[in-house]
C-alpha cells in the first residue's frame, strides 16, 4: 500500500475511534502532529505534510484551531483500496489507547507515536 492509502486508512480509523460528529464533519478529539501521523503510517514527516496539504486543498481533511476535522468522509473512503484488509485499526487502537485518551508512547512493530503536544 502506498503512503497516501496508508494515511487514508489511519485518518479513517482515527476519525472512527476519536471523531466527534459536528455539523461540518468529524472533529478529531485528540491532538496529533505530522510526526505522529508519520509514525503511524510508516512515512517521513515531509511526506505526511505533503499528503495532508493535498487533503486540505481538496477539502477532505483540515486542521482548525489545533484539531483536525474530517470534512468529507465519503471522499476519504474512495481513497481506500477496495478488498484490502488493513492492519491499521489494530495499530491505531493499540498506539492511541482507549477513546477519550491522549496518545501514549508505545512501540509496536518498530513504530512509536509520541505524546501529543498541547
Amino acid at each position: 500500500m502506498d503512503v497516501r492509502s496508508r494515511l487514508a486508512y489511519v485518518i479513517h480509523e482515527i476519525a472512527r475511534m476519536f471523531g466527534i460528529t459536528d455539523a461540518r464533519g468529524k472533529l478529531i478529539s485528540i491532538r496529533l502532529s505530522h510526526e505522529d501521523f508519520g509514525e503511524l503510517v510508516g512515512a517521513s514527516r515531509p511526506m505526511i505534510s505533503k499528503h495532508l496539504k493535498e487533503l486540505a486543498k481538496a477539502g477532505i481533511f483540515v486542521k482548525e484551531e489545533g484539531r483536525y476535522l474530517l470534512l468529507r468522509e465519503d471522499l476519504l473512503k474512495k481513497m481506500l483500496t477496495p478488498g484490502i484488509v488493513s492492519p491499521m485499526p489494530a495499530v491505531v487502537g493499540e498506539l492511541l489507547g482507549k477513546q477519550g485518551r491522549e496518545p501514549r508512547r508505545e512501540v509496536l512493530r518498530g513504530t512509536a507515536v509520541s505524546n501529543a503536544r498541547h
